[in-house]
């Protein structure tokens, strides 16, 4: 008796687990329907972002305005002086040329 109430059991429990599916995937459509607004969401802002900056980049091109290379890094070295004053004092030491870097 024992035996056929587990089955009994395990009947019910199989029964719950197909009444369950249906709600687990509208759940999990309604979350991959989430996921694929919110991707192309993204993307679309990726999009806007690159078109304006392209249309700036072809703008100062024209015009021959267009920073090179040398010029964008010499704007970024006094930002990242402070940043990278430990590595280049810890380069020093490690050749020799003490905390300033040798100079």
């Amino acid at each position: 008796q024992g035996q056929g109430q587990g089955q009994g059991q395990a009947g019910a429990e199989e029964a719950g687990a197909e009444e369950a599916s249906p709600d687990s995937s509208d759940s999990f459509g309604e979350r991959a329907a989430l996921l694929a607004s919110l991707a192309a969401d993204a993307l679309s802002g990726a999009a806007r972002t690159a078109e304006v900056d392209f249309a700036a980049y072809r703008a100062l091109r024209r015009s021959g305005r267009l920073p090179t290379l040398a010029e964008e890094a010499a704007d970024l070295a006094p930002a990242l002086a402070p940043a990278l004053a430990p590595v280049r004092r810890a380069i020093g030491a490690a050749v020799g040329g003490g905390e300033d870097g040798g100079r």
